[in-house]
């Protein structure tokens, strides 16, 4: 028997962010730290929201967090009298206020890059912090603050790393203590650069995170409130059995004290995911109802968040794949119409002289296209391809 919820409407929310080949540029003059910043579509990262570029590695088992974890941004505390420019406050959870110290054991921020050859990296990391960080790359300590409360003077922390790296993945761990007992966050503004270009997280990953929350939406306006401006706290439901599975591996997890799940190291493909209370049973109101829903991960960049009540959902979006990349014959492209359009593809060297036009207007419907560029005439080197659209994408490959 279906339990009901009245009045309570009870809303599911799942978030979804990839590391794979998308819109980004496989090869960079350099990286934004920043967090709670989308580096993409060049915008803050809305509250409550996954930052995709940073995830919570490790913590204190009394957090009861299912590590690795999302790291979420956050809105402002009020003990904050600072944030960094074009930045976002982060938190392991979905709010800043946190009352428990963690003296021995840190929340535990990774940021991961890639090289594509061993080269110099120049990093350069501004903090706020609620209270105090240690900063390592790839394990060796760089340095650390103090509890000085910089987020109340608004005196960041500096620190800046010149190394010689070998190519593949390094991580950037910014190791997170709370030692005041009100509040915890991490704000960082910052890039990395190198004298040859580094890679983006894409050329490194495969895999992505499904993240989402369980909770009951008080007012049923579809947002998690947290209590502000009236409106009552939208509380979490731990202790929920959510279930994905692709029909030939399956996954489980049981929502945390917050209401929260992840998750984590997922290869791309479709999913459903299936969420119900700890008895087993569903829950059901009028007019929502919590059951079965597809969720697809593909090798393609989505939004960082969707929400939804009893519709399946995809995390289609627009989106250009270019693969292999570097390549010595043929670059092949994939991207996804959401609208019908005249499309135009061309090839530039590095400058800015069209070599190919691949590509003239030519209409194209909604839908999924895979487009093959012979480059074998090309002389090896560095080259930007820009593909025009329902929107513009712009980015470089590498001809061996």
């Amino acid at each position: 028997m279906k339990k009901v919820l009245t009045p309570l409407l009870l809303l599911f929310m799942a978030a979804v962010s990839l590391h794979a080949q998308d819109r980004s540029l496989c090869v960079d003059d350099s990286l934004r730290l920043t967090t709670g910043y989308d580096r993409y579509a060049h915008t803050l990262i809305a509250n409550g929201q996954p930052d995709p570029n940073w995830t919570v590695l490790s913590g204190p088992g009394a957090s009861q967090l299912s590590f690795p974890s999302p790291a979420f941004v956050v809105p402002q505390y009020s003990g904050w009298h600072y944030t960094l420019p074009n930045s976002m406050w982060l938190s392991p959870f979905g709010y800043a206020n946190y009352g428990q110290n963690n003296f021995d054991t840190p929340y535990v921020f990774r940021y991961s890059f890639c090289l594509a050859q061993q080269t110099v990296i120049s990093l350069f990391m501004e903090a706020l912090d609620d209270d105090l960080i240690a900063v390592y790359l790839d394990g060796q300590y760089i340095d650390s603050t103090n509890a000085g409360y910089n987020f109340y003077s608004g005196q960041q922390d500096t620190f800046t790393v010149n190394q010689t790296l070998y190519a593949g993945t390094h991580n950037l761990d910014v190791r997170l203590y709370n030692v005041g007992g009100i509040a915890m966050g991490l704000n960082v503004q910052g890039y990395i650069t190198s004298l040859y270009g580094l890679q983006t997280d894409t050329c490194c990953f495969t895999n992505g995170s499904c993240n989402g929350s369980v909770y009951r939406d008080h007012n049923g306006d579809g947002n998690r409130d947290q209590g502000t401006g009236g409106t009552p706290v939208d509380e979490g439901l731990p202790g929920w059995n959510v279930d994905l599975t692709d029909g030939t591996n399956s996954f489980h997890r049981n929502t945390d004290i917050h209401g929260d799940y992840s998750f984590m190291n997922i290869a791309p493909g479709s999913y459903n995911l299936q969420v119900s209370n700890p008895s087993g049973t569903y829950y059901s109101s009028t007019p929502v109802t919590i059951g079965k829903h597809t969720v697809s991960l593909k090798n393609l960049p989505v939004s960082n968040s969707f929400a939804t009540a009893v519709n399946d959902v995809t995390a289609e979006s627009n989106y250009l794949k270019v693969y292999p990349n570097p390549s010595t014959t043929l670059v092949s492209m994939d991207y996804y119409l959401s609208e019908a359009a005249p499309v135009t593809l061309h090839i530039d060297n590095i400058a800015g002289q069209t070599v190919m036009q691949v590509l003239d207007g030519v209409n194209r419907n909604a839908g999924t296209y895979h487009q093959s560029i012979d480059i074998s005439q090309l002389p090896a080197g560095v080259y930007i391809y820009e593909l025009n659209a329902d929107r513009t994408y712009r980015g470089r490959f590498i001809k061996k």
